[in-house]
């Protein structure tokens, strides 16, 4: 009776586990499916981060070539200023020149040296002048050359700090995808977890059947062995055992299709429920018949007319004989 109630609760704890084991796989379904959403929301969410960046940068970038395409405008406006005013002093002191001579040659005597002495100043203060305007134009040409050098100076630096702009993104990308290869990894192990763990589950499943079959070949050899006065009965119960091995047959296939179906995992909980206090209500009823056999001192007759006997009893008898 134990070996009965073994067996007969060997499928339940089996397709139990089947359903635990396809919940478990369609919750680790789901996790890596919702995993691998958020890891490509982030990825997006990094590269629109970069994206504006680049887009801050350039912009950053074309207001500064802005503003320094203005100041070389800017620049070159002063610059030709520059060069014309010194065009007006140079024909305002052409045309000097020109007056000096006239009224030098109408004045006579100590007129022409008071004009050479005022002459000879004039072009001293001209001298003057030139050297001045010479060092301006040197200051300037010194300042156009630390202008360019600032300018070239600012381009190394936009361009150190674009470049250490990238390696940061390298690094970012070589980070996400070294976290990406172990998540991996984790998974594939987590994988190889569950079949090893799954094989040693059907492994010992297949050794409790062995063991079942086993136990059902004793016993059918105890009911050959119990007389040829039971073979009638044998028989029968040998076709009861048929039809029940091809109804269980008939529900494993059923509960497969049921597996099949998630939505109606209930009714499957309810079925086993039913069918496990059927089994029970027939174990009670097996010993109860059985108590009342040894209670009787004898085998009491079926509703049918026709003599028949428990496992119990041809187990005893096998253990008499």
């Amino acid at each position: 009776m134990r070996q009965a109630r073994q067996n007969g609760s060997e499928p339940d704890s089996q397709r139990g586990e089947e359903q635990r084991e396809e919940r478990s796989r369609e919750r680790r379904g789901a996790e890596r499916e919702e995993r691998s959403r958020e890891r490509r929301g982030a990825e997006r969410r990094e590269e629109q981060r970069e994206e504006r960046s680049r887009e801050s940068r350039g912009a950053e970038r074309g207001e500064e070539q802005r503003e320094e395409r203005s100041r070389e405008r800017r620049g070159a406006e002063r610059g030709e200023e520059q060069r014309e005013e010194w065009s007006r002093e140079r024909r305002g002191a052409g045309r000097g020149e020109e007056q000096g001579e006239e009224r030098s040659r109408e004045r006579s005597g100590a007129e022409r040296g008071e004009e050479q002495r005022e002459e000879r100043s004039r072009e001293r203060r001209g001298a003057g002048r030139g050297e001045e305007q010479r060092e301006e134009r040197s200051r300037e040409r010194r300042g156009a050359e630390r202008g360019e050098e600032q300018r070239e100076e600012r381009s190394r630096e936009r361009r150190g700090a674009e470049r250490g702009e990238e390696q940061r993104e390298e690094r970012s990308r070589e980070r996400r995808g070294a976290e990406r290869g172990e998540e991996q990894r984790e998974e594939r192990s987590r994988e190889r977890r569950g079949a090893e763990r799954g094989e040693e589950q059907r492994e010992q499943w297949s050794r409790e059947r062995r063991g079942a079959e086993r136990e059902e070949q004793r016993e059918e050899r105890s009911r050959e062995r119990s007389g040829a006065e039971r073979g009638e009965e044998q028989r029968e119960e040998r076709s009861r055992e048929r039809r029940g091995a091809e109804r269980g047959e008939e529900q494993g296939e059923e509960r497969s299709r049921e597996r099949r179906g998630a939505e109606r995992g209930e009714e499957q909980r309810e079925e086993r429920s039913r069918e496990r206090r059927g089994a029970e209500r027939g174990e009670e009823q097996g010993e109860e018949r059985s108590r009342e056999r040894r209670g009787a001192g004898g085998t009491p007759s079926p509703p049918n007319g026709k003599p028949q006997m428990s496992l119990l009893v041809w187990w005893e008898n096998d253990e008499s004989e």
